[in-house]
Parts: C-alpha cells; sequence; structure tokens
C-alpha cells in the first residue's frame, strides 16, 4: 500500500476527509470520505474540479465569507487548526463541519491540505446544552440571594448576578475561574476541604464564614451546599447559595430564629424547582413562618378574590370545616382596622377582644385566639392576602417578632415570584400557548418516552398526523386572529376526545399529532371521521362571519405499519398527504 494511500485509509477509519487543493491551477482533489461529508455527487470528479465552483455548491451562504477568511489566515500562518463552518444539505438544511489545513509551499507548486470532519452531532449537543444553561440562569437570577454552580474540576460555571455583586466582580471574572484561582491560598484551601467534606458525606452542607471582600470589608457569610449527580450518578459539580448574614449577626447576636428563618426560605426556594402547586408552596411558607416565631403553632394565610373578599387558602391549629367558611371583607379585618389600611406592614394585635366575638377556635379545645402577628402579602405590587400568627394567650409577641415578621413578608412576595417565573418558563418549555396543548418540542420527548415504553411492553399504538385545511385561506380573507380561532377550536374539540394516557400536540402551524395506545387504526378512523362530520354542521363563529372546519389525517400503528420511532410518523404524515390529495375538491 502506497503512503498516501494508507494516509487516506487512516483518515477514513477516523470519520475524516482529505481535499487537496493546488491554488494556482484551481484544482481540488477529494476522498472518498470528504465527498460524504460535504455531500457532492459524481458530478464532481477526483481532479480538475473547480474549486470556486465547489465552494459555492457546498458552503452554507451566510458562512462564504468566513471561507475567504480561512484562506487569507492560512496564506498567513501557512496552518489553522479547528475552523467550524456549515456546508449545505439542501437549500434551508446544513451540517456542520471542523476543519485543519496545511499550505505546504515547500515544493515547486503550492499546495494545500485540508482534513474535514463533521461535527454535527456535537454541535447540537452544545446548543441543547446552552438552552438549558440559559434556562437554569434565567431561574437563578430570579433568586434574591448569590448562587453558584462549579463543576468538578472546582471551575466556576453559573453565577447570578446577586453573587456578583456581593463580591464587587464581574462574570468575566469569576466564570471560567477555578476556586483556587479566585481566593487567597488559605481561603481556597478552606473552601475545597469544605467541598471534599461535601463529596465525601453527599449530604446538603450549610456552615458559616467570615471573608474579607475585595474592598477590604468583612462580611459574614452563610454558606449552603449541595453536590450535583448526573443520571448515572456520577458526580458533576457542586450548587450553592451565599447569604450575607452580618446585620444579623450584629442585630440577632443573641437571637437564632433569624437562622431558622433563612434556612427555611432557602429550602422553599429548593422546593420552588419541584412543585407547581400554590397550596403546597403555601403550607410550606406558613410552617416556616410559625417555626421561625416559635410562639405558637397556630396561623394562616387569607387570600384576596376578585371581588376583594379574603378566604382561607391554608391554615395551622384550626378546624377546617369552621376557617374555610370565612369571608371576611377586607376592610372588615383586624388588620385593616389596626392599620387604618396602611397595610404595608407587620402589626401585633395583643387584645382581639374588642374587635369583636368572630375568633375562630381551635380545633379540639374552644379557646378562643386572644392575640396575632399579621403581615400583609404584595405581588407585583398588588395586595394580594394576609398571613396571621395567632397565639390563644394576650401580649406573646414583641418588636423582634414585627422584624422578623416583615422578613416573612418580604420573602414571600419573593418566593411567589420565583414560583410564578419557573411555573410560566416550565409552562412553555412544554405547551403551545394558542392551543394549550402539548408544542413539538415537548412531544419528542414524550412520544420517546411513550415509544420505548411500548417496545418493552410490547404494546400497539396508533399515531394520528392531522392537518387542517385552508387555514391560509382564512387568514388571507378574515385575518390571522380568525386562523387562531380555527387553530384553537379544532384543538379544543379534539383534545376533549383524548385520553389521559393519549399525546396530542401542535406540531406546528396547521399541523397536529395524536399518538394513543387505546385506540386501534379502526377507531382512531371512526374518531377522525365523527370529527369531520361534526365541523360540517358545526361552524365558527368569528365576529360577524362563520366558517367551517375541515382537515386532513393520516393514521400508522405499531408495530403493525413500522417497528421504527420515526417512520411510525412518517407513515402517517404521508398518509395525510395521500388523504389531502384525494379530498382536495371537496376540502380546499
Amino acid at each position: 500500500m502506497k503512503k498516501y494511500d494508507l494516509i487516506i485509509e487512516l483518515l477514513k477509519l477516523n470519520s475524516i476527509g482529505l481535499v487537496i487543493i493546488y491554488p494556482h491551477r484551481n484544482e481540488i482533489v477529494l476522498s472518498d470520505e470528504i465527498k460524504k461529508i460535504i455531500n457532492v455527487t459524481n458530478e464532481f470528479k477526483n481532479k480538475s474540479n473547480n474549486l470556486d465552483e465547489l465552494l459555492n455548491k457546498v458552503v452554507f451562504i451566510e458562512d462564504r465569507t468566513l471561507i475567504n477568511s480561512f484562506f487569507t489566515t492560512l496564506n498567513k500562518f501557512k496552518k489553522i487548526k479547528d475552523f467550524e463552518f456549515r456546508v449545505m444539505i439542501d437549500k434551508s438544511n446544513y451540517k456542520w463541519v471542523k476543519c485543519s489545513a496545511i499550505l505546504d509551499t515547500e515544493k515547486e507548486e503550492e499546495i494545500i491540505y485540508i482534513f474535514l470532519e463533521e461535527i454535527t452531532s456535537m454541535k447540537n449537543q452544545q446548543m441543547i446544552i446552552a438552552k438549558h444553561m440559559n434556562f437554569l440562569q434565567s431561574i437563578i437570577d430570579a433568586f434574591p440571594y448569590p448562587v453558584f454552580y462549579k463543576n468538578s474540576s472546582s471551575v466556576y460555571k453559573l453565577v447570578n448576578q446577586s453573587f456578583i455583586d456581593l463580591f464587587k466582580s464581574s462574570k468575566e471574572d469569576i466564570l471560567g475561574k477555578s476556586t483556587t484561582q479566585l481566593y487567597g491560598e488559605e481561603l481556597s484551601e478552606f473552601y475545597l476541604q469544605k467541598d471534599e467534606e461535601l463529596i465525601n458525606s453527599s449530604n446538603l452542607q450549610r456552615y458559616e464564614k467570615t471573608v474579607t471582600l475585595p474592598n477590604n470589608d468583612k462580611r459574614d457569610l452563610l454558606i449552603t451546599k449541595n453536590i450535583v449527580k448526573d443520571e448515572i450518578n456520577s458526580f458533576k459539580g457542586i450548587i450553592g447559595t451565599v447569604l450575607d448574614i452580618t446585620e444579623k449577626n450584629i442585630a440577632f447576636k443573641n437571637n437564632k430564629r433569624i437562622v431558622l428563618l433563612l434556612e427555611s426560605m432557602i429550602e422553599i426556594s429548593f422546593a420552588i424547582l419541584n412543585t407547581t402547586d400554590l397550596k403546597t408552596l403555601m403550607d410550606l411558607l406558613l410552617e416556616k413562618s410559625l417555626s421561625s416565631i416559635k410562639k405558637t403553632q397556630i396561623g394562616s394565610v387569607f387570600i384576596v378574590n376578585e371581588n376583594n373578599i379574603l378566604k382561607c387558602f391554608t391554615s395551622k391549629g384550626y378546624k377546617l370545616n369552621e376557617i374555610e367558611k370565612l369571608n371576611l371583607e377586607y376592610k372588615n379585618t383586624f388588620y385593616y382596622k389596626e392599620t387604618k389600611g396602611k397595610t404595608k406592614k407587620s402589626i401585633i394585635l395583643n387584645d382581639l377582644k374588642k374587635y369583636g366575638d368572630n375568633t375562630m377556635l381551635l380545633p379540639t379545645i374552644n379557646i378562643p385566639i386572644k392575640s396575632a402577628l399579621t403581615t400583609s402579602i404584595y405581588f407585583n405590587n398588588k395586595f394580594y392576602g394576609i398571613i396571621s400568627i395567632d397565639s390563644t394567650e394576650k401580649n406573646v409577641f414583641d418588636h423582634y417578632d414585627v422584624e422578623l415578621m416583615e422578613f416573612i413578608s418580604i420573602q414571600i412576595e419573593n418566593a411567589l415570584k420565583m414560583f410564578n417565573l419557573y411555573k410560566e418558563t416550565n409552562y412553555l418549555s412544554q405547551y403551545d400557548r394558542l392551543t394549550d396543548i402539548y408544542n413539538r418540542s415537548y412531544f419528542e420527548t414524550l412520544y420517546l418516552e411513550f415509544f420505548n415504553k411500548a417496545v418493552i411492553d410490547k404494546a400497539m399504538f396508533c399515531a394520528s398526523i392531522i392537518d387542517i385545511n385552508g387555514l391560509k385561506k382564512i387568514n388571507d380573507t378574515y385575518g390571522h386572529l380568525a386562523g387562531d380561532k380555527l387553530i384553537n377550536t379544532f384543538a379544543r374539540k379534539l383534545k376533549k376526545m383524548t385520553k389521559k394516557t393519549d399525546i396530542f400536540a401542535r406540531l406546528g402551524g396547521d399541523e397536529f399529532v395524536w399518538i394513543s395506545s387505546t385506540l386501534r387504526k379502526i377507531e382512531m378512523e371512526v374518531a377522525m371521521e365523527n370529527l369531520l362530520v361534526y365541523f360540517t354542521s358545526n361552524f365558527i363563529q368569528y365576529e360577524d362571519t362563520k366558517f367551517s372546519c375541515s382537515f386532513s389525517y393520516g393514521i400508522s400503528e405499531y408495530p403493525l405499519d413500522s417497528h421504527d420511532k420515526s417512520e411510525i410518523l412518517k407513515i402517517a404524515d404521508n398518509r395525510m398527504y395521500s388523504f389531502k390529495d384525494h379530498y382536495k375538491d371537496i376540502y380546499n
């Protein structure tokens, strides 16, 4: 085997293509592997290819200026390493490639050797990681206290703005730096020792540390850390929060209640990421408020409705059937009367008897509430409700409790903001806003899980691809709001036909997909035909006009039609287009 052939064979084994360019002759030589990578057909021979013609054919149009700079740099430095650009698959699709090149000027004629490998899969993974990192960044930026994440090499990869502000630094000065690089020898050694203890124990770690900031300001910090593992339980890094407790230590040197509350709020912040239920969040907030005050185990949260009536949302220490019956007009509450309507503050009500006899009774003993520590809850600068810590004794609460309650009020508002941000972000990542059904991205995740379960269980399922007919005509005639009404009406009607175990999603535009494990192919066809009949006699009303809804569909069945996940959808899609062509004179 010749030396050249041996090199080509070695490159081929590593899926690397070779391009040899003779610039003065405008000639190129392509290895077989390169033809696969850049999608070149047999019309290009091995030799006498026109370089400019090839570049115009294969390089993605937006990257052609990059190619010019590639050759300019190569001429200057004689070699280039890890240069990335895109090559076209068709007019709108591309794949990523990475190349290194050498300009050989030692011979009589200049020769350029370009080594090319496809990296599309790697780039896609990078984009997915970047998307998740951006999502995580938006979550931690909402946290009202500093948050950081560092990888298994102790290199900082994520910090929020609060972290940057605390350490009087910038993201550029922190990200990509290790613990040793950021802190002095003594402090970094302490942090690394704590990290090692955390990794060895795998338990949540919390400790206080006094540090000197860059401006020589000494601060007492409460640091909470936990390890991050991947799906195979391998250690990936450490996530943590940093709370500045300097003022707390000064003001409450002999009072540890604030520490308990801070710890509780951290727990609540982490809990927000694992719940979409407001009741669960409020239960936790009330529980942690009571454990911080410590003087009683009786309390309630009332939330105002659209009629300005306060209803009990959660409580502890009360008879549920008694307290849930209460409908309190805001202006008639103890809190409103005592503050004279100036509700943005915490107050102590030491003698509730003067406000009347409508105080609630405890669950098992008929002892009335005699005092209360109450504060308002505001959300987005609007009155949201009241949290009250109550006692069966008079004069239980003091000014320290008031200060603590003020802090609780702020933390509740922050928790509500984070909860709503997470809920909204989580919703948008899974649902189509117009139709309130799954979006394409989340469908792909659900379908993969659904398909794998069907394979394991040896179960059948049907897939239907559905396309609304004439949407463009509706948009052009009546406007896009009318088109939205058509899409939404169709989606709501079909959604009512699905079961909880089904997957129903909008793939985009006027196209939908329905996956069902309970219907056979003939049963799904009957359902589709019944829906077509329904829409022939039930027109859609939009403003002062009415129009009909029709659609085309195609159905495939696993495993009858195919054992391949993608092929099942492709078959259904092809059948949908066959249906559309067959009935185009009727439905279009």
